[in-house]
């Protein structure tokens, strides 16, 4: 069976040595490289659009998430235990094991991490937005350099 594929092989090398090499119509050129231009224009501007939803939502609900991080901290205590690590550093360091497993236990785990996933799909979306403008300026400045 390997031996057929290795003909077939060889028979495509002949066919295409035997052929006339001509060149490629200008036109031809042409057409394939506004078509390529059309799809990175279009799947820049879907690009666009996305980055600037994902971002838009990101930020209006990481605003919320902020506001519900605080208070689950504020009625969970942690604010307090980290007031007094600051404040009376004595006591916290005479009962350092009590105190931080109390600290711990007050965090607000769930709300942290609600929060710092909003904050990375904001950076990640801002990240995508700025590529495609990036994109999109160097190819506007690169087409109008080429007219």
């Amino acid at each position: 069976m390997t031996e057929r594929i290795t003909s077939v092989g060889s028979d495509y090398e002949r066919l295409f040595s035997a052929l006339p090499k001509e060149p490629v119509p200008i036109y031809l050129c042409e057409q394939v490289v506004g078509r390529i231009r059309q799809e990175r224009s279009r799947v820049t501007r879907v690009r666009l659009v996305v980055a600037s939803l994902c971002g838009t939502l990101s930020a209006a609900v990481g605003v919320y998430a902020g506001i519900v991080l605080v208070s689950a901290a504020t009625s969970s205590g942690f604010f307090s235990y980290l007031a007094l690590a600051f404040s009376d550093q004595g006591a916290v360091l005479k009962d350092a094991g009590s105190f931080g497993l109390s600290l711990l236990e007050a965090f607000p785990a769930l709300e942290t991490i609600a929060f710092l996933a909003l904050l990375a799909i904001l950076i990640g979306s801002l990240r995508t937005f700025g590529q495609a403008l990036r994109f999109t300026s160097s190819y506007t400045s690169g087409a109008l350099a080429a007219a």
